[in-house]
């Protein structure tokens, strides 16, 4: 496209030395004299002669202005056109440059998603306890030992720590309310294809309850969710998160937890 524009110039350059160069010599041009007999011819013929030669170049002149004008109106006029068009196939160029990048961009992303370590969890026994105060007042909680994971992807991941959080009632909240986290050894590593799971060790966390909690889950009046947040470091050592939620069935017998798929606990990232 720029070279068609090079040549639109050229041309135009062309014809506007064109017109200017035959506007001068058709103005300026003096056509030969005719030597007659003496001095004294008549006047007046003479001076009629010179008037019609004065006009016949004043007329030459008008018309290559004319025509000068007229060809470097349509010569600007081309160019306008050429200047828009390059300017539309400039701006085209450049959308199809963006989505070729987009494009791009959204392919590196999805191979390296399809690297990306990937979870299953668990989790293993819940048990209840309670203490009492020296004025005998009662505090009642439950524990969970351990949280299982498993890398069932390709390549390891590296966790940093796990955000822990429980609720107790009709319905979980909006978003997950994480109360406190598990810090884990900087050393550790979550590889992929290990038959045994990791256990991440919970039973130093209390998850405090009210004092009926065994009865209302029986009578299913409420319900009680654990929910916890994986976060951890992929192979490029960028930060991920996993979360995972579970709610409790209390029947008859030691009861048993129900994944819960609500979007906002099972986020991953």
């Amino acid at each position: 496209m720029l070279n068609r524009l090079l040549i639109v110039w050229i041309i135009y350059a062309g014809i506007v030395g064109f017109a200017l160069g035959g506007s001068f010599v058709s103005a300026y041009f003096v056509y030969p004299t005719e030597h007659g007999g003496a001095y004294d011819s008549n006047k007046k013929a003479d001076d009629e002669k010179s008037k019609e030669k004065t006009d016949e170049a004043l007329a030459r002149y008008t018309w290559w202005l004319t025509a000068f004008t007229g060809g470097l109106a349509f010569v600007t006029g081309a160019l306008c056109i050429a200047t828009v068009g390059l300017y539309v196939t400039g701006e085209k160029q450049i959308e199809v440059a963006l989505k070729s990048a987009n494009a791009a961009e959204l392919s590196a992303k999805a191979a390296i998603a399809l690297e990306l370590p990937i979870f299953r969890a668990d989790l293993n026994k819940m048990g209840w306890s309670d203490t009492q105060n020296e004025i005998g007042e009662k505090r009642y909680w439950v524990w969970i030992d351990y949280l299982h994971v498993s890398n069932v992807g390709r390549t390891s991941a590296f966790p940093i720590e796990v955000e822990c959080g429980h609720t107790f009632g009709e319905k979980l909240p909006a978003a997950p309310i994480y109360t406190s986290k598990k810090t884990l050894a900087t050393n550790t590593i979550y590889k992929p294809e290990t038959v045994s799971p990791y256990d991440i060790s919970l039973i130093d966390l209390e998850f405090a309850v009210p004092p009926n909690t065994y009865d209302q889950l029986r009578s299913d009046s409420s319900k009680l969710w654990f929910y916890f947040n994986l976060i951890y470091l992929d192979f490029l050592q960028n930060r991920h998160e996993a979360g995972f939620c579970w709610r409790r069935h209390q029947g008859i017998g030691p009861g048993h937890f129900i994944v819960d798929s609500t979007s906002a606990y099972n986020r991953k990232t």
